[in-house]
Protein backbone atom coordinates (compact mmCIF):
# COMPACT_ATOMS: atom_id res chain seq x y z
CA UNK A 1 0.00 0.00 0.00
CA UNK A 2 3.00 2.37 0.26
CA UNK A 3 2.57 3.38 -3.37
CA UNK A 4 -1.18 3.90 -3.25
CA UNK A 5 -1.09 7.70 -3.21
CA UNK A 6 1.27 7.75 -6.16
CA UNK A 7 -1.06 5.68 -8.28
CA UNK A 8 -4.08 7.66 -7.24
CA UNK A 9 -2.36 10.85 -8.31
CA UNK A 10 -1.63 9.26 -11.66
CA UNK A 11 -5.16 7.93 -11.97
CA UNK A 12 -6.86 11.21 -11.16
CA UNK A 13 -5.05 12.93 -14.02
CA UNK A 14 -7.16 11.06 -16.53
CA UNK A 15 -10.30 10.77 -14.41
CA UNK A 16 -11.48 14.35 -14.84
CA UNK A 17 -15.04 14.15 -16.20
CA UNK A 18 -14.48 16.80 -18.89
CA UNK A 19 -11.14 15.62 -20.31
CA UNK A 20 -12.79 13.87 -23.23
CA UNK A 21 -14.95 16.85 -24.24
CA UNK A 22 -14.38 18.49 -27.61
CA UNK A 23 -14.18 22.25 -27.18
CA UNK A 24 -16.94 24.19 -28.85
CA UNK A 25 -19.08 21.10 -29.47
CA UNK A 26 -22.74 21.65 -28.62
CA UNK A 27 -24.18 19.14 -26.16
CA UNK A 28 -26.41 16.56 -27.83
CA UNK A 29 -27.55 12.99 -27.29
CA UNK A 30 -25.31 12.03 -30.18
CA UNK A 31 -22.07 13.31 -28.72
CA UNK A 32 -23.00 11.95 -25.28
CA UNK A 33 -23.94 8.40 -26.29
CA UNK A 34 -22.57 7.84 -29.80
CA UNK A 35 -19.19 9.55 -29.89
CA UNK A 36 -18.70 9.70 -26.08
CA UNK A 37 -17.30 13.23 -26.23
CA UNK A 38 -17.85 13.72 -22.49
CA UNK A 39 -16.28 10.49 -21.28
CA UNK A 40 -13.04 10.85 -19.25
CA UNK A 41 -9.86 10.21 -21.17
CA UNK A 42 -8.17 7.00 -19.99
CA UNK A 43 -5.61 4.46 -21.20
CA UNK A 44 -7.25 2.15 -23.73
CA UNK A 45 -7.05 -1.54 -22.90
CA UNK A 46 -5.64 -0.85 -19.41
CA UNK A 47 -4.59 -4.04 -17.58
CA UNK A 48 -2.43 -4.45 -14.49
CA UNK A 49 0.34 -6.97 -15.11
CA UNK A 50 1.13 -9.93 -12.86
CA UNK A 51 4.03 -8.42 -10.90
CA UNK A 52 2.02 -5.30 -9.96
CA UNK A 53 4.84 -2.97 -11.06
CA UNK A 54 3.57 -2.49 -14.60
CA UNK A 55 0.41 -2.13 -16.59
CA UNK A 56 -0.29 -2.64 -20.27
CA UNK A 57 -2.37 -0.48 -22.56
CA UNK A 58 -2.94 0.17 -26.24
CA UNK A 59 -0.99 2.94 -27.94
CA UNK A 60 -2.67 3.80 -31.21
CA UNK A 61 -0.46 3.09 -34.20
CA UNK A 62 2.14 1.34 -32.02
CA UNK A 63 0.73 -1.77 -30.33
CA UNK A 64 0.40 -3.16 -26.82
CA UNK A 65 2.73 -1.16 -24.60
CA UNK A 66 4.07 -1.79 -21.09
CA UNK A 67 4.21 1.14 -18.65
CA UNK A 68 5.63 1.64 -15.17
CA UNK A 69 2.95 2.08 -12.53
CA UNK A 70 5.19 4.28 -10.38
CA UNK A 71 6.22 6.73 -13.10
CA UNK A 72 3.62 6.25 -15.82
CA UNK A 73 6.50 6.09 -18.31
CA UNK A 74 6.66 3.68 -21.23
CA UNK A 75 8.94 0.69 -20.53
CA UNK A 76 8.69 -1.29 -23.77
CA UNK A 77 6.43 -2.26 -26.61
CA UNK A 78 5.21 -5.75 -25.75
CA UNK A 79 3.58 -6.38 -29.12
CA UNK A 80 4.22 -4.16 -32.13
CA UNK A 81 1.05 -3.71 -34.17
CA UNK A 82 1.63 -0.64 -36.39
CA UNK A 83 -1.95 -0.47 -37.63
CA UNK A 84 -3.54 -0.95 -34.21
CA UNK A 85 -6.62 1.14 -33.43
CA UNK A 86 -7.81 2.34 -30.05
CA UNK A 87 -10.71 -0.15 -30.05
CA UNK A 88 -8.40 -3.18 -30.43
CA UNK A 89 -9.23 -5.89 -27.87
CA UNK A 90 -6.64 -8.18 -26.29
CA UNK A 91 -6.24 -10.55 -23.36
CA UNK A 92 -3.05 -12.05 -21.93
CA UNK A 93 -2.59 -15.65 -20.86
CA UNK A 94 -1.91 -16.32 -17.18
CA UNK A 95 1.86 -16.28 -17.71
CA UNK A 96 1.65 -13.19 -19.98
CA UNK A 97 3.61 -15.03 -22.68
CA UNK A 98 0.65 -15.24 -25.06
CA UNK A 99 -2.37 -13.15 -25.89
CA UNK A 100 -5.68 -13.19 -27.72
CA UNK A 101 -6.55 -10.59 -30.31
CA UNK A 102 -10.20 -10.18 -31.20
CA UNK A 103 -11.87 -8.74 -34.29
CA UNK A 104 -15.24 -8.82 -36.11
CA UNK A 105 -16.93 -8.56 -32.73
CA UNK A 106 -20.70 -9.12 -32.82
CA UNK A 107 -22.88 -8.56 -29.73
CA UNK A 108 -25.29 -11.32 -28.72
CA UNK A 109 -26.98 -9.82 -25.67
CA UNK A 110 -25.82 -7.16 -23.20
CA UNK A 111 -22.50 -8.78 -22.23
CA UNK A 112 -21.93 -11.69 -24.59
CA UNK A 113 -20.27 -11.50 -27.98
CA UNK A 114 -19.00 -13.70 -30.75
CA UNK A 115 -15.82 -12.76 -32.58
CA UNK A 116 -12.81 -13.89 -34.55
CA UNK A 117 -10.08 -14.82 -32.07
CA UNK A 118 -6.39 -15.46 -32.71
CA UNK A 119 -3.79 -16.66 -30.21
CA UNK A 120 -0.28 -15.21 -30.53
CA UNK A 121 2.88 -16.02 -28.59
CA UNK A 122 5.60 -13.64 -27.45
CA UNK A 123 8.33 -16.30 -27.52
CA UNK A 124 8.12 -16.68 -31.29
CA UNK A 125 5.98 -19.80 -31.25
CA UNK A 126 3.52 -19.89 -34.13
CA UNK A 127 0.06 -18.70 -33.19
CA UNK A 128 -3.23 -19.45 -34.89
CA UNK A 129 -6.84 -18.43 -35.31
CA UNK A 130 -8.94 -20.53 -32.94
CA UNK A 131 -11.44 -21.29 -35.70
CA UNK A 132 -10.34 -19.98 -39.08
CA UNK A 133 -13.03 -17.79 -40.62
CA UNK A 134 -15.51 -18.56 -37.81
CA UNK A 135 -16.83 -16.58 -34.86
CA UNK A 136 -16.41 -17.99 -31.33
CA UNK A 137 -17.29 -16.89 -27.79
CA UNK A 138 -15.74 -16.99 -24.32
CA UNK A 139 -12.21 -17.89 -25.42
CA UNK A 140 -10.05 -18.49 -22.36
CA UNK A 141 -6.47 -19.71 -21.87
CA UNK A 142 -5.72 -22.64 -19.58
CA UNK A 143 -4.11 -20.94 -16.54
CA UNK A 144 -1.09 -23.29 -16.50
CA UNK A 145 -0.62 -24.06 -20.21
CA UNK A 146 -1.13 -21.30 -22.77
CA UNK A 147 -1.15 -23.91 -25.54
CA UNK A 148 -4.62 -25.01 -24.39
CA UNK A 149 -7.60 -22.77 -25.05
CA UNK A 150 -11.29 -23.36 -24.35
CA UNK A 151 -14.04 -21.56 -26.25
CA UNK A 152 -17.63 -21.89 -27.39
CA UNK A 153 -18.58 -22.48 -31.00
CA UNK A 154 -22.19 -22.93 -32.12
CA UNK A 155 -23.34 -23.60 -28.54
CA UNK A 156 -20.74 -26.29 -27.83
CA UNK A 157 -17.61 -26.17 -25.68
CA UNK A 158 -14.41 -26.80 -27.63
CA UNK A 159 -10.85 -27.36 -26.39
CA UNK A 160 -8.09 -26.32 -28.78
CA UNK A 161 -4.40 -27.11 -28.47
CA UNK A 162 -2.53 -24.68 -30.70
CA UNK A 163 0.71 -26.54 -31.51
CA UNK A 164 0.59 -29.26 -32.52
CA UNK A 165 -3.02 -28.56 -33.42
CA UNK A 166 -5.58 -30.70 -31.65
CA UNK A 167 -9.30 -29.96 -31.37
CA UNK A 168 -11.54 -31.71 -28.83
CA UNK A 169 -15.28 -31.12 -28.81
CA UNK A 170 -16.06 -31.28 -25.10
CA UNK A 171 -19.85 -31.18 -25.52
CA UNK A 172 -22.36 -32.42 -28.05
CA UNK A 173 -25.90 -31.39 -28.88
CA UNK A 174 -25.58 -27.63 -28.69
CA UNK A 175 -28.47 -26.10 -30.60
CA UNK A 176 -29.58 -22.45 -30.68
CA UNK A 177 -32.84 -21.97 -28.83
CA UNK A 178 -32.58 -25.39 -27.19
CA UNK A 179 -29.27 -26.41 -25.61
CA UNK A 180 -26.46 -23.95 -24.84
CA UNK A 181 -23.11 -25.12 -23.48
CA UNK A 182 -20.60 -22.67 -22.00
CA UNK A 183 -22.83 -19.62 -22.42
CA UNK A 184 -25.71 -18.18 -20.39
CA UNK A 185 -29.21 -17.58 -21.71
CA UNK A 186 -30.80 -14.13 -21.83
CA UNK A 187 -32.08 -14.31 -18.25
CA UNK A 188 -28.73 -15.17 -16.68
CA UNK A 189 -26.87 -12.59 -18.70
CA UNK A 190 -29.38 -9.83 -18.07
CA UNK A 191 -30.33 -10.52 -14.45
CA UNK A 192 -27.08 -12.01 -13.08
CA UNK A 193 -24.77 -9.90 -15.22
CA UNK A 194 -22.30 -12.41 -16.63
CA UNK A 195 -21.42 -14.14 -19.89
CA UNK A 196 -18.30 -16.14 -18.97
CA UNK A 197 -19.90 -19.53 -18.31
CA UNK A 198 -16.56 -21.40 -18.62
CA UNK A 199 -14.21 -21.69 -15.60
CA UNK A 200 -10.79 -23.37 -15.64
CA UNK A 201 -9.57 -24.80 -12.33
CA UNK A 202 -6.35 -23.14 -11.06
CA UNK A 203 -4.30 -26.22 -12.02
CA UNK A 204 -5.81 -26.45 -15.50
CA UNK A 205 -6.92 -30.02 -14.83
CA UNK A 206 -10.65 -29.27 -14.93
CA UNK A 207 -12.97 -27.10 -16.98
CA UNK A 208 -16.35 -26.27 -15.43
CA UNK A 209 -19.17 -24.94 -17.58
CA UNK A 210 -22.87 -24.12 -17.63
CA UNK A 211 -25.35 -26.06 -19.73
CA UNK A 212 -28.65 -24.30 -20.35
CA UNK A 213 -31.73 -26.09 -21.66
CA UNK A 214 -34.08 -23.37 -22.89
CA UNK A 215 -36.30 -25.71 -24.93
CA UNK A 216 -39.42 -24.96 -22.88
CA UNK A 217 -38.91 -21.18 -22.77
CA UNK A 218 -41.36 -19.29 -25.00
CA UNK A 219 -40.28 -16.98 -27.80
CA UNK A 220 -40.66 -13.21 -27.63
CA UNK A 221 -40.75 -10.86 -30.58
CA UNK A 222 -39.10 -7.45 -30.39
CA UNK A 223 -39.19 -4.95 -33.26
CA UNK A 224 -35.92 -3.19 -34.08
CA UNK A 225 -35.59 0.15 -35.86
CA UNK A 226 -32.35 0.07 -37.88
CA UNK A 227 -33.53 2.56 -40.51
CA UNK A 228 -36.09 5.25 -41.07
CA UNK A 229 -38.75 3.37 -43.02
CA UNK A 230 -39.00 -0.25 -41.86
CA UNK A 231 -38.59 -2.29 -38.72
CA UNK A 232 -36.80 -5.59 -38.26
CA UNK A 233 -38.22 -8.49 -36.28
CA UNK A 234 -35.97 -9.98 -33.58
CA UNK A 235 -37.11 -13.19 -31.89
CA UNK A 236 -35.49 -14.63 -28.78
CA UNK A 237 -36.28 -16.83 -25.78
CA UNK A 238 -37.72 -14.64 -23.04
CA UNK A 239 -39.49 -16.05 -19.97
CA UNK A 240 -42.01 -13.59 -18.57
CA UNK A 241 -42.82 -13.56 -14.86
CA UNK A 242 -44.30 -16.89 -13.77
CA UNK A 243 -43.44 -18.65 -17.04
CA UNK A 244 -41.00 -21.51 -17.55
CA UNK A 245 -37.33 -20.66 -17.11
CA UNK A 246 -34.42 -22.53 -18.61
CA UNK A 247 -33.14 -25.61 -16.79
CA UNK A 248 -29.51 -25.00 -15.87
CA UNK A 249 -26.87 -27.58 -14.92
CA UNK A 250 -23.15 -27.45 -14.18
CA UNK A 251 -20.68 -29.89 -15.72
CA UNK A 252 -16.99 -30.50 -15.01
CA UNK A 253 -14.67 -31.81 -17.72
CA UNK A 254 -11.42 -33.56 -16.78
CA UNK A 255 -8.87 -32.45 -19.38
CA UNK A 256 -6.54 -35.36 -18.62
CA UNK A 257 -9.08 -38.19 -18.85
CA UNK A 258 -11.73 -36.65 -21.10
CA UNK A 259 -14.41 -37.57 -18.54
CA UNK A 260 -17.31 -35.20 -17.79
CA UNK A 261 -19.40 -35.28 -14.61
CA UNK A 262 -22.54 -33.32 -13.74
CA UNK A 263 -22.53 -31.40 -10.47
CA UNK A 264 -25.26 -32.39 -8.03
CA UNK A 265 -27.23 -29.19 -7.50
CA UNK A 266 -30.33 -30.94 -6.18
CA UNK A 267 -33.49 -32.27 -7.78
CA UNK A 268 -35.27 -28.91 -8.14
CA UNK A 269 -35.01 -27.55 -11.67
CA UNK A 270 -36.96 -24.31 -11.19
CA UNK A 271 -34.02 -22.52 -9.59
CA UNK A 272 -30.97 -20.42 -10.46
CA UNK A 273 -27.22 -21.04 -10.42
CA UNK A 274 -26.03 -17.40 -10.38
CA UNK A 275 -22.30 -18.08 -9.89
CA UNK A 276 -19.65 -20.80 -9.84
CA UNK A 277 -16.06 -20.48 -8.64
CA UNK A 278 -13.12 -22.79 -7.95
CA UNK A 279 -11.74 -22.84 -4.44
CA UNK A 280 -8.15 -21.80 -3.75
CA UNK A 281 -6.45 -24.99 -4.99
CA UNK A 282 -9.03 -26.28 -7.48
CA UNK A 283 -9.92 -29.30 -5.39
CA UNK A 284 -13.58 -28.25 -5.25
CA UNK A 285 -15.98 -26.20 -7.35
CA UNK A 286 -18.15 -23.81 -5.35
CA UNK A 287 -21.68 -23.36 -6.67
CA UNK A 288 -24.26 -20.76 -5.65
CA UNK A 289 -27.83 -22.08 -5.77
CA UNK A 290 -30.72 -19.62 -5.53
CA UNK A 291 -34.41 -20.54 -5.34
CA UNK A 292 -36.80 -18.90 -7.79
CA UNK A 293 -38.31 -16.69 -5.07
CA UNK A 294 -34.74 -15.45 -4.54
CA UNK A 295 -34.96 -15.58 -0.76
CA UNK A 296 -32.67 -18.56 -0.13
CA UNK A 297 -29.08 -18.82 -1.34
CA UNK A 298 -26.97 -21.93 -0.79
CA UNK A 299 -23.25 -22.52 -1.29
CA UNK A 300 -22.43 -26.04 -2.47
CA UNK A 301 -18.92 -27.52 -2.67
CA UNK A 302 -18.64 -29.99 -5.54
CA UNK A 303 -16.13 -32.83 -5.98
CA UNK A 304 -14.84 -32.43 -9.57
CA UNK A 305 -14.18 -36.18 -9.90
CA UNK A 306 -17.63 -37.43 -8.90
CA UNK A 307 -19.96 -34.39 -9.08
CA UNK A 308 -21.15 -35.05 -5.53
CA UNK A 309 -21.84 -31.94 -3.47
CA UNK A 310 -22.15 -30.72 0.09
CA UNK A 311 -24.04 -27.62 1.20
CA UNK A 312 -21.83 -25.59 3.54
CA UNK A 313 -23.78 -22.34 3.81
CA UNK A 314 -27.42 -21.32 3.55
CA UNK A 315 -28.59 -17.73 3.69
CA UNK A 316 -32.30 -16.91 3.98
CA UNK A 317 -34.31 -13.70 3.88
CA UNK A 318 -37.94 -12.85 4.58
CA UNK A 319 -37.90 -10.63 1.50
CA UNK A 320 -35.15 -11.33 -1.05
CA UNK A 321 -31.41 -11.81 -1.29
CA UNK A 322 -29.49 -9.17 -3.22
CA UNK A 323 -28.00 -10.10 -6.58
CA UNK A 324 -25.13 -12.58 -6.43
CA UNK A 325 -22.06 -10.95 -7.97
CA UNK A 326 -18.48 -12.08 -8.60
CA UNK A 327 -17.22 -10.34 -5.46
CA UNK A 328 -19.83 -11.92 -3.16
CA UNK A 329 -17.25 -14.56 -2.21
CA UNK A 330 -13.48 -14.76 -2.00
CA UNK A 331 -11.58 -17.96 -1.19
CA UNK A 332 -8.38 -17.37 0.76
CA UNK A 333 -5.24 -18.79 -0.84
CA UNK A 334 -4.16 -20.08 2.56
CA UNK A 335 -7.15 -22.41 2.59
CA UNK A 336 -8.33 -20.84 5.83
CA UNK A 337 -11.86 -20.22 4.69
CA UNK A 338 -13.58 -17.64 2.54
CA UNK A 339 -15.06 -14.15 2.73
CA UNK A 340 -18.76 -13.69 2.10
CA UNK A 341 -20.85 -10.58 1.44
CA UNK A 342 -24.20 -10.69 3.21
CA UNK A 343 -27.08 -8.40 4.19
CA UNK A 344 -27.98 -10.51 7.22
CA UNK A 345 -27.64 -7.49 9.53
CA UNK A 346 -29.80 -5.33 7.28
CA UNK A 347 -26.70 -3.83 5.69
CA UNK A 348 -24.26 -5.49 3.29
CA UNK A 349 -21.07 -6.46 5.11
CA UNK A 350 -18.10 -8.83 4.85
CA UNK A 351 -18.03 -12.02 6.92
CA UNK A 352 -15.30 -14.61 7.39
CA UNK A 353 -16.23 -18.33 7.23
CA UNK A 354 -14.12 -21.45 7.53
CA UNK A 355 -14.30 -24.08 4.77
CA UNK A 356 -16.95 -26.06 6.63
CA UNK A 357 -19.29 -23.06 6.52
CA UNK A 358 -18.85 -22.04 10.16
CA UNK A 359 -18.85 -18.29 10.66
CA UNK A 360 -15.60 -17.00 12.17
CA UNK A 361 -16.84 -13.43 12.48
CA UNK A 362 -17.84 -10.14 10.87
CA UNK A 363 -15.02 -8.16 9.26
CA UNK A 364 -17.09 -5.00 8.72
CA UNK A 365 -20.21 -3.71 10.48
CA UNK A 366 -22.29 -0.56 10.85
CA UNK A 367 -25.25 1.30 9.38
CA UNK A 368 -23.68 1.55 5.93
CA UNK A 369 -22.95 -0.91 3.14
CA UNK A 370 -19.94 -2.51 1.53
CA UNK A 371 -20.31 -1.83 -2.17
CA UNK A 372 -17.57 -4.14 -3.44
CA UNK A 373 -15.09 -6.62 -2.00
CA UNK A 374 -11.91 -5.93 -3.99
CA UNK A 375 -9.56 -8.56 -2.62
CA UNK A 376 -7.19 -9.63 0.14
CA UNK A 377 -3.47 -9.15 0.75
CA UNK A 378 -2.95 -12.38 2.67
CA UNK A 379 0.64 -11.60 3.66
CA UNK A 380 -0.59 -8.68 5.74
CA UNK A 381 -4.06 -10.19 6.34
CA UNK A 382 -5.65 -7.05 4.93
CA UNK A 383 -9.02 -6.81 3.17
CA UNK A 384 -9.75 -4.05 0.65
CA UNK A 385 -13.25 -2.87 -0.20
CA UNK A 386 -15.34 0.12 -1.21
CA UNK A 387 -18.31 1.30 0.85
CA UNK A 388 -20.93 3.96 1.51
CA UNK A 389 -19.70 4.72 5.04
CA UNK A 390 -19.04 8.40 4.32
CA UNK A 391 -22.38 8.92 2.59
CA UNK A 392 -24.90 6.95 0.52
CA UNK A 393 -24.02 9.43 -2.25
CA UNK A 394 -20.31 8.53 -2.17
CA UNK A 395 -18.11 5.44 -2.59
CA UNK A 396 -14.69 5.24 -0.93
CA UNK A 397 -11.84 2.76 -0.69
CA UNK A 398 -10.99 1.20 2.68
CA UNK A 399 -8.73 -1.42 4.16
CA UNK A 400 -9.25 -3.51 7.30
CA UNK A 401 -7.60 -6.52 8.91
CA UNK A 402 -9.17 -9.98 8.60
CA UNK A 403 -10.01 -9.76 12.30
CA UNK A 404 -12.04 -6.59 11.69
CA UNK A 405 -9.50 -4.24 13.30
CA UNK A 406 -7.44 -1.38 11.91
CA UNK A 407 -9.97 0.00 9.43
CA UNK A 408 -8.65 2.92 7.40
CA UNK A 409 -10.17 5.08 4.65
CA UNK A 410 -7.79 5.37 1.68
CA UNK A 411 -9.58 7.80 -0.63
CA UNK A 412 -10.38 11.32 0.52
CA UNK A 413 -11.70 13.24 -2.49
CA UNK A 414 -15.48 13.64 -2.14
CA UNK A 415 -17.39 11.65 -4.73
CA UNK A 416 -17.75 8.17 -6.18
CA UNK A 417 -14.53 6.18 -6.50
CA UNK A 418 -14.42 3.19 -8.84
CA UNK A 419 -11.40 1.05 -7.99
CA UNK A 420 -9.40 -1.40 -10.09
CA UNK A 421 -6.90 -3.35 -7.99
CA UNK A 422 -3.59 -4.87 -9.09
CA UNK A 423 -3.28 -8.67 -8.67
CA UNK A 424 -1.35 -8.48 -5.38
CA UNK A 425 -3.31 -5.51 -4.01
CA UNK A 426 -0.24 -3.23 -4.14
CA UNK A 427 -1.68 -0.59 -6.45
CA UNK A 428 -5.14 0.67 -7.31
CA UNK A 429 -6.44 2.63 -10.23
CA UNK A 430 -9.08 5.09 -9.08
CA UNK A 431 -11.58 6.57 -11.51
CA UNK A 432 -13.88 8.95 -9.69
CA UNK A 433 -16.68 11.38 -10.27
CA UNK A 434 -17.60 14.32 -8.05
Amino acid sequence: MKNLALLLAFALIFASPMLGQKKGTPISLGNIWLTYDYYPAAPQGFKFMNDDRYYSAIEKGVGIVKYSVETGEKVETVVAIPGISSDFSYEFSGDEKAYFSKSNIEPIYRHSTRESVSASYLDGKNGAALAEGLLVSNATFCPTDNNKIAFVYENNVVLREVSPMKITQVTQGGNAGKIIHGMPDWVYEEEFGFADALKWSPSGKYLAFYTTDESRVKMWNMPLYPGENYTMSYDFKYPKAGEDNSIVSISIYNVETGKTVTADVGTETDQYIPRIKWNQDGSQLAVMRLNRLQNQLDVLMVDPETGSSQTILTEKSETYIAEATDDKWHFLKSGEGFLWLSEESGYKHIYHYDMSGKKIGAITSGEWEVEKLLGVDEDSETVYYTSTEVSPLERHLYKVKLNGKGKKQLTTEAGTHSITASPNMTYFMDTYSN
